[in-house]
């Protein structure tokens, strides 16, 4: 039983994106020195090359997009269980789980055959 359709998962998924790249985006900016534009642009990149296939409901760039996200995951959780962790590491685990979490349940419901809207007589 899928309780979300495609295009809710989408927005969804496009939602957790930008917020994970605004986070991002403010972090950088945040810094005491000013924002250093080639890191930014190493952790925004990866996410930005998924958002024309979310947007089409491309079955393989929700799963890549799991793949990737998972990274961030990864730098995330050992940031957040070294020692003196920075808002940005709840920030980024928490919508790196949600993220993840769509791209399974879009991977899901797009290759669920579509269910039957009306039935043809003979």
């Amino acid at each position: 039983m899928n309780f979300l359709t495609p295009l809710q998962l989408r927005a969804a998924q496009l939602m957790a994106v930008f917020l994970l790249i605004l986070l991002m985006s403010f972090f950088q900016l945040a810094l005491p020195d000013g924002p250093v534009y080639k890191i930014w642009l190493m952790q925004v990149l990866p996410l930005l090359i998924f958002i024309p296939g979310i947007y089409q409901l491309k079955r393989r760039s929700f799963q890549f997009l799991g793949f990737v996200i998972l990274l961030y995951f990864i730098r995330s959780t050992t940031n957040v269980l070294a020692g003196d962790p920075a808002f940005i590491d709840y920030g980024i685990l928490g919508l790196s789980v949600l993220i993840f979490f769509l791209s399974l349940m879009a991977c899901r419901v797009l290759t669920s055959p579509l269910p039957a809207t009306h039935q043809e007589e003979p």
